[in-house]
């Protein structure tokens, strides 16, 4: 795709305010002092109305610039005024949005009183802003770069009071910054700033975010849309001056409890099959997070390896698969599985936030035989006494295990990269087992018990004196039947089956004071997570 430049932006956006059409401009529609009254012609305040009416057809509703409306009105009153030179200087506030904007050229010198320039993302292609920073606006007190591909060295060396001496107000959230600690000492340059916007940036996802930023930056008002009170300085205070201790490295646990739902899946096995082979159920959750590349990762069991070859991001992270403890049938079990992860590339951390995380729950069904019988060949022995011991029962052959996946819950969790600390959620799978349609056994066991009722029904010979006694007994009897009909009726409705659902929290590590950056668990990164309940460590890989 060619480049667009900023100036091309801007004068197309002038193009659209059509100064020179009706009802604007000089034009033969336009009703002169000295001028004859003709019935074609209309006087400057009946032109106004027509820019100004919300039904009219010549009403202007772009806001890409609050002076845009002012100069529509100008080129009615006094058209004569509107020079080109006039139109660049008359310009103070901008705003260009979605209009693929990738260079920002020096025309932009041409707008000599321009104090706010906008440029947010939606399809602006910015990847760099050294373009603007060769060729300030002399005036500007406010810059939005925000949601465009910025986040390069140059870019933060860019950003300094040398370029805006100005410079009051600045959006630079949702680009790709990931050192904090640099991009905050471009910004103590600017000795004017009194309102940044960061959030959505990799760094942001640091423990050490936003205490240092607040620390660094004491003339800062707002930050984030958030006014900073006397309370927020307190606690941050002394953070700038822990230059070792501020590592752009996030620290993300993950938790699983709660897991409810999950039946006998023997309840739906024929009770009359033979005793081999023994089949046992597990089930589990499994789901894939980061990693460090150069490191080998295997499951619990020593069986579960992934091929990390094709899960390398473009971060060269590595995705792995993690997966629970395996457990048989419950009807609800606190899981207690939490593992912390520390991520230091944060551009990657934060696209797997934005595409979400996926939860499989998975099913591992085993099947057990007895080992072949060896028989040789009889030979008498005499009896054998019975104070011994007798042999135990013998061990099962097992066959690999057979993994099957039931289902598949997809969480977003685009809340963490844009300022959110925690997303707890119920992850509903769905029910395991839904209500089987009877096989062709069950309807002949059915049509067998139809054809007995009816038999039994079925009114017998008997002799005259008896046939009173028969008939109130048969009666008795058919009340009895239809009684018990009714109660199997009712015994056999459906019942809804019970959905899988476990209980899910992400969480990013923040520290809330000063303090807490001297803690050893938020300074050195984890080796090892435990899980609690099941006595064992799952191995994390160093870094």
């Amino acid at each position: 795709m060619s480049s667009k430049t900023l100036t091309a932006a801007i004068e197309k956006k002038i193009r659209s305010l059509c100064l020179t059409d009706f009802p604007c401009g000089n034009g033969p529609w336009r009703r002169t002092k000295n001028g004859p009254d003709e019935a074609e012609t209309e006087p400057p305040d009946v032109l106004l109305d027509l820019l100004r009416y919300p039904s009219s057809p010549w009403m202007y509703n772009e806001t890409w610039s609050p002076q845009a409306s002012e100069l529509r009105e100008l080129a009615v009153k006094e058209p004569k005024r509107l020079s080109k030179n006039f139109i660049l200087s008359y310009l103070k506030t901008i705003r260009i949005t979605g209009k693929n904007v990738s260079c920002i050229d020096k025309g932009l010198l041409k707008f000599s009183k321009l104090e706010e320039l906008i440029l947010e993302l939606q399809a602006n292609r910015l990847t760099s802003v050294s373009g603007l920073a060769s060729s300030p606006p002399p005036q500007l007190k406010y810059l939005g770069l925000g949601s465009n591909s910025l986040g390069s060295h140059q870019d933060i060396c860019d950003l300094t009071g040398r370029h805006w001496p100005h410079l009051a107000c600045l959006d630079l959230s949702n680009c790709n910054f990931q050192e904090q600690q640099f991009l905050i000492a471009a910004l103590e340059t600017l000795p004017c700033l009194k309102t940044l916007s960061l959030k959505g940036n990799p760094f942001t996802m640091a423990p050490s975010y936003p205490g240092f930023t607040v620390d660094s930056l004491p003339e800062l008002a707002c930050l984030d849309a958030s006014w900073l009170t006397t309370e927020d300085r307190y606690n941050f205070f002394g953070l700038a001056r822990m230059n070792e201790l501020v590592v752009d490295v996030a620290s993300v646990t993950l938790s699983l409890t709660r897991l409810r739902g999950i039946p006998d899946p023997l309840m739906h096995v024929d009770k009359k099959v033979v005793e081999f082979p023994i089949v046992t159920y597990k089930y589990f959750i499994s789901y894939q997070f980061f990693s460090h590349p150069a490191a080998d990762y295997q499951g619990e069991d020593g069986e579960f390896k992934l091929d990390t070859s094709s899960h390398v991001t473009e971060d060269n992270s590595v995705l792995l698969l993690y997966t629970t403890p395996k457990l048989s049938c419950i009807e609800c079990v606190d899981l207690n599985y939490t593992l912390t992860y520390s991520i230091s590339c944060l551009g990657a951390l934060k696209k797997f936030f934005i595409q979400g995380l996926r939860l499989d729950l998975m099913e591992e069904k085993t099947l057990s035989w007895l080992p072949p019988s060896e028989e040789p060949q009889q030979v008498k022995t005499p009896p054998k006494p019975m104070n011994k011991r007798r042999r135990g029962p013998p061990e099962l052959i097992h066959d690999p295990p057979i993994r099957k996946l039931l289902n598949s819950v997809h969480i977003p969790l685009q809340s963490l990269v844009h300022g959110g600390q925690r997303v707890k959620t119920v992850c509903n799978f769905g029910p395991l087992h839904e209500t089987e349609k009877k096989t062709k056994g069950d309807k002949k066991k059915d049509k067998e018990a139809k054809q007995k009722q009816s038999k039994d029904a079925t009114p017998q010979k008997s002799p005259k004196g008896l046939h009173l006694l028969s008939f109130c007994t048969a009666g008795k009897k058919k009340d009895a039947k239809k009684r018990d009909m009714d109660e199997h009726t009712i015994l056999s409705v459906p019942v809804p089956p019970v959905p899988v659902t476990v209980e899910l929290t992400v969480e990013l590590e923040k520290w809330k004071s000063a303090p807490d950056a001297f803690r050893v668990d938020s300074v050195q990164w984890p080796k090892t997570s435990q899980v609690s309940q099941y006595g064992r460590s799952s191995p994390l890989l160093p870094w």
